[in-house]
This record gives C-alpha cells, structure tokens and sequence, in this order.
C-alpha cells in the first residue's frame, strides 16, 4: 500500500491527524492519519549515549534527525519498501524466518530464565560453615624435592611425614588454654596457603557443595565449634581445621550479610552449585570416545532413538529430538554432521542454555503476557531489521555493479600522487581493491540518499519540530550535567 503526504504537515503540528494526545517526533501518514513510529521516549536513551560520546557540538536538529531517522525510522521505510517488493515470496525466505522465530523464542526463555534463577537463588536454604585451615601443601613440596608422582615409596613417605606434622600440631593445640590464638599463629607461620595464612588461616564461610567431597564431609559433621581432632587428607594436603561456626542452613540474606566482600564469589558459587543439582546427564561415553551409552545401550550419535531422554534439567528431562532440534537453530548441519565429538560440545552448551531457558520453560513462562507481548516486539524488530539489511546490501549490490575498470583506471590515475611510495606500495594493482571499495561506497551513499528521499515522499515521513527541539533540550542539558 502506498501513502502519500496530502498536505498533512500543518494539521499534525496542531495536534488533530492522530488524535494522539501526546504526539511523538517522527510518523508516518498512513490512511489519514499519523502512525508515530519515534516517540520523546523510544529515542531519548538512545541519543542521549550518543550525544554524551560525540559532545555538545554536535547536538543540533540536523544531528538528531539524521540518527533517528537511522535508528528508527530507516528499518520502518525499508519494510515498508522491501514488504511492497515481495521479499517474503522469495524461496529461501520461509525456513530461515521460522528457524529466527525459533531462536528469538529461546533466547528469550534464555534471558528471562537469567532472572528467574537469581530468584531461586535468593529463596534457598544452603548449609554452611565457617572455618579456618592449616595447609601443609604435599603436592608442592613434592614438586619443589623433584619427586615425580610415579615414585610412590617416596611419595608415600612424604605423606606420612605430613601428616605426623599436622597431628603434632593438633596435639600441642588441643593441650593449649589459648587454643584459637595458637591456631591463627600456626597458620601465619607454617600454613602453606597463601590465600589465607596471614588472616590466620581463616577461610570465611563455605557453603556445601563448594568443595571437594573429602574435605567436606568431616566439616560438615562437627557438630560444634573448635579444633578438628583428625586432619583432613585431600587432593591438595593435609589441612589442619578449626570450625568457627558450625554447619547451620542459611538463608540468602544471612550469607549476604555474612560473607561481605566475599559475597559476588558466593553468588557465583551458589549458581554453580544450583547447576549442579538440577542438571543431570542421562548419558555416558563408552570406549574412548566411540559412541554414547543410553540406559545401558550403546549408540552412535546418528542412532540415538528420537524419543530417549537424554538430559534432564530442573526436573523436566529432554528428549534426543527436543535436543537435536534446539542445537539445530543455533548450530545449523549439526545433525548432517554429527559425530561423538560435537555432540559432547553442543550439549554441554545445550545444557547450560537450557539451565536457564529451561527454568523458563518449566515455570511456563512463554505463556504469560508479558512474554508473549516481549516475543512480538521482537518479532516485529527482527522483520524490520533484516529488511533494512537487506535493503542495503541491494544497493551496495547494484552500486559495485555500476563501476566500470576504466573509472578505477581513472580514478588511480586523478589520485596516483596520493597512492605512490618509495616502496612501491602503490601501484595500480595493489590499491585498485580500495579504489573499487570508495567508488562503491560513494556510489551506495548517493543510491541511499535517493532512495530515501523517494521513501519518504511515498510513504508520507514527517517530523514534530517542537519535540525534536525539546529532546535537544533535554540532551545538551544531559550532556551539560556530565560536563563533557
């Protein structure tokens, strides 16, 4: 449909085309009346970034105009243009919007289920213990001595010199009325931690699942505050504990308040342990990498039976199909080409797409409102988008087609003084590339600007003077506060 500007202009300054009560910056005359597609609102953030980067030099109506008119008002003309021209009829055009819709759908779930699991974390009960350690870091000493892994007698030994160490340590703790304090000179002197030794060994708290299991499960089992009676045997050493504050379930605010500076590296250690508990694989590899093992069955990768769950996350398992067909909008020929190796690295970034769009799924998200309405506008951001795109690789598509040889040939030689060097570097052939790529942009910059200036005669684009002034306005003001 086409719409022309009737004269409109002055009725829309006096405020009665759209009936509109608060008029916006840009419109488009559509049947009469004006739809305003730029409104104070839409664009204000926008300009506003940009005119504290560029300074107040540069904020003038010409200025404004020119950067809505891109922002906005270009992919609204280039629908409008490119819809007219068929561009939804071409063939290939149908499965790659569908595979777009797909994808805006889930990176939507993906974004909003971001939000939702900080949520889930704030409303959690997590066990958690302060304590404070002495490390006597065996591998390190080992590596210092020279000692490889494989020498287990010495290995061994070392071990054991380590550990008849830490229990002499607790030993003279436990006999000490100044127990506590000996323990934090312990820990400046001789612990091998250098994260933690001159706090005297304390490490803060610490929530279960946080660290390794061996170390774990003794600290969370005192039950009361004070020395360990056993040191602790982990990957790293001998630990040497003292418990603070025993185990106790907390909630999201108490370790907040808590855990002060330490509080961002809990958050994401909480997420880490909220991924641990809700993702859960229901396959395994078998013989180095040779196929998957589903319920005790081996297959390749291109034999998985359709309907097999195969991960299962916040409850809710996903079936190899549901699977495959999501790796398949963000990865397309991932099914083509599956092989036992990329299906290990598309699902675990499957899996930690769908811990957060899955927490959106499962909690039905995609069927509230606010959702759906979300999904629209960007559906109608996306069209208008790839449009405009599209309208611009047609004009540098027939801007290279209009340059003949021989006007590069001339262009290098009205120019050749500002191409030529000692080096050589400047003959014909090795700049007729970058000649091509100037007489194509500034050949695309005059299609452009007829084009646009055919679009807005055909579709009716107006301006609001007055709120185009008071956006300026606010800007300078803006860009005054920030002093730039």
């Amino acid at each position: 449909m086409k719409h022309k500007l009737i004269g409109l202009v002055f009725l829309v300054f006096a405020g009665i085309v759209s009936g509109c009560s608060s008029p916006g910056i840009a419109g488009i005359v559509k049947n009469g009346s004006v739809d305003w597609i730029v409104t104070g609102e839409t664009a204000h953030d926008d300009m506003e970034r940009a005119a504290l980067k560029n300074g107040s030099a540069m904020i003038d109506i010409r200025w404004l105009k020119n950067g809505i008119f891109e922002r906005y008002i270009l992919p609204e003309l280039a629908y409008l243009e490119m819809m007219d021209a068929g561009i939804t009829n071409q063939p290939d055009f149908t499965p790659y919007y569908e595979r777009e819709m797909k994808k805006l759908y889930w990176v939507l779930l993906y974004e909003t289920g971001m939000k939702l699991e900080t949520g889930e974390i704030q409303q959690g009960n997590y066990p958690a213990v302060r304590i404070s350690h002495i490390l006597i870091d065996v591998p390190a000493i080992l590596k210092k001595k020279g000692i490889a892994p494989e020498d287990a007698a010495q290995t061994d030994e070392y071990w054991k010199q380590a550990y008849i160490l830490a229990t002499n340590m607790i030993g003279k703790m436990q006999s000490s009325p100044t127990q506590k304090q000996l323990f934090e000179n312990y820990a400046k002197m001789y612990s091998q931690d250098p994260l933690t030794s001159e706090n005297g060994g304390d490490i803060g708290y610490i929530i279960e699942g946080m660290t390794v299991p061996e170390f774990e499960t003794p600290v969370f089992a005192k039950k009361t505050s004070g020395l360990m009676a056993e040191p602790v045997k982990t990957q790293y050493g001998y630990h040497i504990v003292y418990v603070t504050d025993p185990a106790k379930p907390m909630t999201w605010e108490q370790i907040k308040s808590l855990t002060g500076g330490n509080f961002q590296q809990l958050q994401k250690n909480l997420q880490t342990l909220m991924k641990g508990k809700q993702i859960m694989e229901l396959f395994s590899i078998y013989a180095e990498k040779k196929g998957i093992v589903i319920n005790g069955v081996p297959y390749t990768p291109e034999l998985i039976p359709d309907y097999t769950p195969v991960v299962k996350i916040w409850g809710r398992d996903y079936n190899w199909k549901e699977c495959k067909d999501l790796i398949e909008i963000f990865t397309p020929g991932f099914v083509k080409n599956m092989t036992v190796d990329n299906f290990l690295k598309e699902m675990k970034s499957l899996r930690n797409f769908l811990y957060f769009a899955g927490l959106s799924y499962t909690k039905g998200e995609q069927n509230k409102q606010e959702f759906i309405k979300e999904l629209a506008k960007q559906k109608d951001e996306w069209i208008k988008t790839y449009c405009a795109d599209n309208l611009k690789t047609q004009l540098y598509s027939t801007a290279y087609s209009k340059i003949d040889p021989k006007d590069v040939q001339s262009y290098y030689e009205k120019s050749k003084s500002l191409y030529e060097s000692t080096n050589g570097a400047g003959t014909f052939e090795s700049v007729s590339n970058t000649i091509v790529k100037t007489m194509a942009q500034e050949k695309y910059n005059t299609l452009y600007t007829k084009w646009q200036t055919n679009s807005i005669e055909k579709y009716g684009l107006i301006w609001n003077e007055e709120a185009l002034k008071n956006l300026r306005f606010e800007l300078e003001a803006a860009v005054k506060k920030q002093g730039i």
